[in-house]
This record gives structure tokens, C-alpha cells and sequence, in this order.
């Protein structure tokens, strides 16, 4: 055989042992990344990665399969294209459908493939929210651990955390609770703000705290008492800002206010009594109010502040329903004079001043119910609980209008001089 007939099977030997290479090299390579992320994870939650038992870990039961097939690139350049055509829509589409598909290990190998992208903060968190959300119906565990970690991107984790968490402890609160705790122990939840406190474990204390505060009040009470003093009116906040305006029960009312009264110092007590007062408020009327604060003996104090949160919560919400009129207006005056007849006028105009900043209508408006309870009052309260919020710029001129008819010389000169 002449050497030139040797030419092109030695070639394509060679380029297939070339090719073969990079093969071996390209799945070391994945392989290694695939480990590195199990490892990262499972040391979080003080799982051994050595397999060689045979053993895996709980959590994460099926094995990779390798590379995704989804380009990560592709879909986050998809994502934020300004108009979508069909053809894009429905790789999207498909690609949503693979992601649900996916095992958990093949969950948190996408995890590294797309943090090996190098993508811009915003398409990265887009894309390993997609991710999360579909592990953490998967393998709440995992999904948590990796959420938890404390060198993630902070804007990465919104309120994924709270919503896994949540959705857990409904199906399984031992088991939530119980990756709670060994997170704790681990040392990943620890602060490190300068204040010494763990908000992001705070606001997780806070997920379980609102499972268990009608389920099991004394599992509720030990959590808080494990806090230090100092932090548990911030879970009680945590609480608070989770549940927002959601209408309370009269259940978790009962409990709410026990665990304050049991958990919380004398001082602190008065704060988180009326923080569920702006939910009830939600309501048509006040005689919820009148209930719950009979119900938890309210001081004469905290009756003033729930007062005061009743008044924010029900003129912002009779100002985006068009019905902020004086009539309105008198009904909340009436009821709050039988609660706190001395602070009537000072809550009135500083909660018009809270519902003033919706644009200039929004303002005079306000305005306007401020200069009509003036007249029918004479006192300088409704008139400086509106002003001494500062937001007069929506309308200077109206604003100094009434800073004008305060009848104490020396604060109405302060009051003008503060609107220019």
C-alpha cells in the first residue's frame, strides 16, 4: 500500500482520538462542576458528599444525567427580548416544561451551569429563581440550603425563602421546622450586621411562627424565648410585615396576643398589641377593633396607637375606593373619640397627611377635610398633625394657607418657614 493511501484513515484515527479527548475532558469537567455543587450544598446541611457506600443523600435521590440540554444563554436572551414571537414563546415554553422535568440533582447542576455564565445580576436571578421555585416543590431542603448561603447574591433571594418555607411547614411543619433548627446550629443563619441580628433568620422564625401560632402555641413560645430579648419585637415585626394586610382570625388573635404578652418586655408590648389592628381594619366598621382590643385588655396607650393605626389603614383605603368625605371622615371621629378623645384631631390630620401623597388631587383633597375639621374644631392639633409630616410640596400654597391659622405664634412662624 502506498504511504498517500495511509493519509486519510490516519487522519480520521487521529481526529476521532482528538475528538474523544475532548469528550473525556468536557464530562470530567461537568462532572466536576456537578460535584462541586452537590458538595457546596450538602456541606451547608452537614451531609457527608463521599458516596462510595453507595448512599445518597436524602434529599436528592436521582442521578445526573450530565449537561443540560437547555441553553441558559438562549433563554436569558429570550427573556428579555422587548417583543417575543410565537416561535420564542414557545422555546420558552418547552423550556419551562424541561426545567419541571428535571430531578433535583439536575436542578442544582443548572444552579452551577448558569452561575458559571457570568450573566448580568438581573438575568442570573431570573433564570435561578425559575430554578428554586420548581426545587423547592421538589426538595424544599435543597432549595432552602442553597438560599441560605451566605455568599448568595442578596437580591437573588426576594421572597423565595419565605414562600418555600411557608408552603412547607402547611405540608410538613416537623420537617421544616426540624431544617430550620440543624440551619441554625450550623452557623449559617448567624449575623454578621453590626447590630448582632439575623434578619434573614428572623424572617424565617417568622414563616414558622405563623404556622405554629395556632397549631402549637407553646412550640411558638419556646422559638421566641430562644431569641435573644433584644430581637423578639423584631420577629413579632417579621410577623407582622409577612402577614400584611391579611385579615386575621379570631384564633390567631387569642394566640397573637398571649405570645406577646408572655414573650415580649412591658415596654414592647404596646407596639406589637396593635400591629394586627391595621389588618382588622380592612374590614367595613369598627367594632372588630372594639373586640380585639377588649379582647387583649388594651392600655390606654396602646388604645391611642391602635387608634392611630386604624386611622392609616382606613383612610388609604377610603381614599383608593373615592370615599375619603367628611362624612367618612366623622364616622372614624366618632368612634375614635370613645377610644382616645384626647389625641382625636392629632391622629385625623396625620393620617390625611399619610393618604396626601397620591399626586396633587390626592392632597387637596386632604387638605380640604383638614380646613373643614379646623373650622369645626378651632384647634391647632388637625392643623399640625397634618403639616408636621413634611409633605406639603405637593401643594406649597394650600400648605401655607393652613400653616396660617395656627394660632400659637411661634409654631406658625416655624410651620411657614419649614414650606417654602
Amino acid at each position: 500500500m502506498k504511504p498517500k493511501d495511509l493519509v486519510l484513515p490516519l487522519v480520521a484515527v487521529v481526529g476521532a482520538s482528538i475528538w474523544l479527548v475532548r469528550q473525556r475532558s468536557e464530562i470530567a469537567d461537568i462532572h466536576e462542576r456537578i460535584s462541586t455543587i452537590r458538595g457546596h450544598i450538602a456541606t451547608a446541611r452537614g451531609i457527608s458528599t463521599d458516596h462510595s457506600s453507595g448512599e445518597r443523600p436524602a434529599a436528592v435521590k436521582s442521578t445526573p444525567t450530565g449537561k443540560s440540554s437547555i441553553s441558559w444563554q438562549r433563554i436569558a436572551e429570550l427573556t428579555h427580548e422587548r417583543s417575543q414571537g410565537i416561535f420564542a414563546k414557545q422555546e420558552l415554553l418547552r423550556a419551562e416544561a424541561k426545567i419541571h422535568a428535571m430531578s433535583p440533582t439536575e436542578l442544582v447542576a443548572a444552579l452551577g451551569e448558569i452561575d458559571a455564565l457570568g450573566l448580568d445580576i438581573r438575568s442570573e436571578g431570573e433564570l435561578m429563581s425559575k430554578i428554586i421555585g420548581v426545587l423547592g416543590e421538589k426538595d424544599p431542603a435543597a432549595a432552602l440550603d442553597f438560599l441560605t448561603d451566605g455568599e448568595l447574591r442578596l437580591g437573588l433571594r426576594g421572597n423565595l425563602p419565605a414562600t418555600i418555607l411557608s408552603k412547607w411547614a402547611k405540608a410538613d411543619t416537623h420537617a421544616a421546622t426540624a431544617w430550620l433548627d440543624g440551619r441554625i446550629a450550623s452557623g449559617a443563619l448567624d449575623s454578621k450586621s453590626l447590630d448582632g441580628k439575623s434578619y434573614q433568620r428572623l424572617g424565617l422564625e417568622a414563616v414558622l411562627l405563623s404556622q405554629l401560632i395556632s397549631s402549637d402555641p407553646a412550640a411558638a413560645s419556646r422559638r421566641i424565648l430562644a431569641l435573644p430579648e433584644n430581637q423578639r419585637f423584631n420577629l413579632f415585626e417579621a410577623l407582622a410585615q409577612m402577614r400584611g394586610t391579611k385579615k386575621p382570625t379570631e384564633g390567631d388573635l387569642a394566640a397573637y396576643t398571649s405570645l406577646v404578652r408572655e414573650t415580649l418586655p412591658t415596654n414592647a408590648q404596646a407596639i406589637a398589641i396593635i400591629k394586627p389592628v391595621r389588618g382588622i381594619a380592612q374590614q367595613p366598621g369598627y367594632d372588630k377593633i372594639d373586640q380585639y382590643l377588649e379582647s387583649v385588655s388594651a392600655t390606654p396607650d396602646e388604645r391611642t396607637s391602635a387608634v392611630r393605626e386604624a386611622a392609616q389603614a382606613k383612610f388609604r383605603l377610603l381614599m383608593d375606593e373615592n370615599r375619603l368625605t367628611a362624612e367618612t371622615v366623622d364616622t372614624f371621629r366618632q368612634w375614635a373619640e370613645k377610644q382616645s378623645p384626647d389625641k382625636v384631631d392629632q391622629i385625623t390630620g396625620g393620617a390625611l397627611a399619610g393618604v396626601s401623597l397620591n399626586g396633587a388631587n390626592a392632597f387637596n383633597r386632604a387638605a380640604d377635610l383638614v380646613s373643614h375639621y379646623y373650622e369645626q374644631t378651632g384647634k391647632d392639633e388637625i392643623l399640625i398633625g397634618f403639616l408636621v409630616h413634611g409633605y406639603a410640596d405637593q401643594n406649597k400654597e394650600k400648605a401655607r394657607t393652613l400653616a396660617a391659622k395656627i394660632s400659637d405664634p411661634e409654631l406658625r412662624q416655624r410651620t411657614l418657614d419649614r414650606i417654602k
